[in-house]
């Protein structure tokens, strides 16, 4: 089973002559199944462990291969931008205070510009340890306001300084070295050229170093990385399905959109994200790239950090967000979702402790809100928050809440968790968590802390992990189907079932909230009723109708049998398992 919170990187093969002999020998030596591809001379291992990544790349080593690879993401330095240091402190006294403030420092550099004047920016460098990540709260350093803040990210791709290719670097190279200044076999540091010998690029053969940045071979490698981020769909290997999502992709980098175009879709899937930044600004390409290779319709971002005054677009999506009004960047969510899809921004309504900013998608039979929904940890749930957010339209809420319950899969329950399923179930709120933790930080447990809550819907939703995206949050792809159903159907089901008192009496075993979660008397009983709420919408919603149908639904299958295997117990029984579809027409 591939590990879906730790992204296993890929290893590059080169001069694999003898390709069944590589792949006994590494099949001896790994404990799970590996996937081989061969592209350009080179095979490419996907691993499904780290345990095996570790194995393999010692015994590449051992066996002097060939071959480069990427590092995990818990190996890899955390680099931080400290801003509004006094030109006059030295590197020595911002490493030293650093220490004190116990942060596992490497090193300490003073940027400067292209005239090597120095500027008032510090790059620190620090190894990945859970104190690292504190680093970015640093607002005060040697009696100074500072700003702290991830490095920025080069938009060039990478280049090796042991074999001066294109893609990774030398940190996790085990090719043959090349020279940056001669076409020979090397390392540079081994290098006798003079200064009197014009250099040779061993990528172009051209009169220059092959770090030289106008090097044509760096120009065709730097634009075929930007047509991929801007236009992914245009890949041949993956075409449109059909010529309607053939005209969106043409009109996203058009001004004008047709805002019917996207009808047809919002018949079936919709694609959302739910994924908390923590700082949005400097992983803008990364995200750019996600969206686009996923197809995602809508993300809902927590934790942007983003200012009043800065500016944040991505070509092809509306974005609407609610920044921290403080004179540090901090919190914020944001709403980006597809020009083509017909939708209005709502008025943020006042909310006590949430932050929050909604939309409304309008779909062919009725509109969905689509909230994006950050709830800080020092701050409590508050029952009129989530009141006010759900009292109108069918709603889906993604974000991160800061709640843990056992209910729902997290290791442990805190205050705010309680509450929160406390006023779901009064409010009859259904909550759809991802199966697996979605919160990983070193030194912490990991735990499930980005969540959906649904209201007024007759369809599950289905989650994804892709941990693709730079952030302590695993990001969620949630998808779920516009069910045929009309809007006065939904509510009838999810508000106000029927009048008849036997009918109450029947559907309050499946899906009543009218308990308190004082009168739970263990946590399991409480989420077999969390459960039942989903089974019992979906089972309504759903138009099979032969019996198979009930092992798709095991409470409901329960109360089937219960019920209705022999006389039926009464007419809205007979009815609901006779054909769910009609459950609330009446028949004579």
């Amino acid at each position: 089973m591939i590990d879906d919170t730790l992204k296993i990187p890929p290893l590059f093969i080169l001069n694999i002559t003898q390709y069944s002999q590589f792949r006994n020998e590494i099949s001896k030596i790994i404990s799970n199944e590996f996937i081989a591809t061969y592209k350009y001379g080179r095979i490419k291992v996907n691993l499904e462990t780290v345990n095996d990544f570790r194995t393999l790349t010692k015994y590449l080593d051992e066996k002097k291969y060939e071959y480069y690879t990427y590092r995990l993401k818990t190996e890899k330095d955390i680099s931080a931008i400290i801003r509004n240091l006094p030109m006059s402190i030295t590197e020595f006294e911002v490493m030293e205070e650093l220490k004190i403030l116990e942060y596992p420092v490497k090193s300490v550099t003073r940027l400067t510009n292209k005239d090597k004047t120095p500027t008032p920016l510090i790059a620190v460098q620090l190894t990945n340890h859970h104190k690292s990540q504190e680093i970015f709260k640093l607002n005060k350093l040697l009696n100074c306001i500072v700003i702290t803040e991830p490095r920025w990210k080069s938009k060039d791709p990478p280049q090796c300084t042991n074999c001066q290719r294109f893609g990774h670097l030398h940190k996790s190279c085990k090719l043959q070295p090349r020279c940056v200044k001669c076409n020979l076999s090397r390392h540079y540091s081994n290098c006798d050229k003079t200064s009197e010998i014009p250099p040779n690029c061993v990528n172009c053969n051209g009169a220059h170093p092959a770090n030289y940045r106008g090097c044509t071979y760096f120009k065709n490698i730097k634009n075929k990385k930007t047509n991929y981020i801007k236009k992914p769909q245009l890949i041949e290997n993956d075409p449109p399905k059909d010529s309607t999502i053939n005209e969106i992709a043409n009109n996203l980098t058009k001004n004008t959109i047709n805002l019917n175009s996207y009808a047809n879709i919002l018949k079936g899937k919709i694609k959302l994200v739910n994924w908390n930044a923590n700082g949005i600004k400097s992983k803008k390409s990364s995200l750019m790239e996600f969206l686009f290779c996923h197809k995602i319709d809508i993300a809902c971002i927590t934790e942007t950090h983003l200012k009043n005054t800065e500016t944040f677009k991505i070509n092809g999506y509306n974005i609407y967000r609610k920044d921290r009004d403080t004179i540090h960047s901090s919190d914020g969510v944001a709403i980006l979702i597809k020009r083509t899809i017909k939708h209005h921004q709502l008025t943020n309504p006042e909310l006590i402790n949430i932050e929050a900013i909604s939309i409304i998608v309008s779909t062919d039979k009725f509109e969905i809100k689509i909230i994006s929904t950050y709830n800080p940890p020092n701050k409590k749930i508050q029952r009129d928050d989530i009141y006010v957010l759900f009292k109108e339209n069918p709603t889906i809420l993604l974000g991160d809440l800061n709640s843990k319950n056992e209910i729902w899969g997290c290791l442990k329950t805190n205050p705010n968790g309680n509450k929160l399923f406390k006023f779901t179930s009064e409010l009859r709120i259904i909550i759809s968590p991802p199966s697996k933790p979605t919160f990983h930080r070193t030194g912490r447990q990991p735990d499930i802390l980005d969540i959906a809550l649904v209201s007024n819907l007759t369809t599950q939703l289905y989650h994804q992990f892709a941990n693709e995206l730079d952030s302590d949050h695993v990001s969620v792809i949630t998808t779920f189907v516009v069910a045929a159903t009309s809007e006065q159907f939904m509510k009838s089901v999810v508000v106000e079932i029927d009048s008849d008192s036997s009918d109450n009496e029947f559907y309050g075993n499946i899906c009543s909230t009218e308990r308190k979660i004082d009168d739970y008397t263990t946590a399991s009983e409480a989420k077999r009723l969390n459960y039942a709420h989903l089974q019992a919408i979906s089972f309504l919603s759903s138009n099979k109708k032969d019996l198979d149908v009930l092992n798709e639904y095991p409470i409901i299958k329960e109360v089937f049998l219960k019920y209705n295997t022999t006389i039926p117990s009464s007419a809205p029984v007979e009815r609901l398992f006779s054909k769910a579809i009609q459950v609330l027409t009446p028949r004579l």
